[in-house]
Formats: structure tokens, sequence, C-alpha cells
């Protein structure tokens, strides 16, 4: 999500820094991504296997 400069700096001041700076913040997005298709997998929820899936894919993109 692109936040306007103007509110960035305090968007990040009260969140914390940004996550995506994070040396582990890849590994994150794995982790999630195939959690998201193994549950979905296991409960036969077809539209959220997809979603893991298409996680699965973006993060590996950016790795």
């Amino acid at each position: 999500m692109a936040l306007p400069s103007r509110t960035a700096g305090a968007f990040f001041e009260g969140y914390g820094p940004d996550p995506g700076e994070s040396r582990l913040w890849n590994l994150t997005l794995l982790r999630e991504a195939v959690s998201t298709a193994a549950w979905a997998l296991q409960v036969d929820d077809h539209e959220f296997e997809k979603q893991g899936y298409r996680m699965l894919r973006d993060a590996l993109a950016i790795c």
C-alpha cells in the first residue's frame, strides 16, 4: 500500500518500521503463503487455496 509522503512519516512513527525492510520479510511472506495454501487444501477451500498459490508465486518472485 503506497501512502502519500505527507502521511507516511506519521504512519510509520505510530506503526513502527516498515516490515518490508526487514531481512526476514521474504521468509515471512513464504511462510504465510505456504500456510495459506496448505490450510485451504486441508479444509477443501479451493478459492483460498488459489490465493495461497498466488501468494507463493508473488513471494518467490521477489526472493
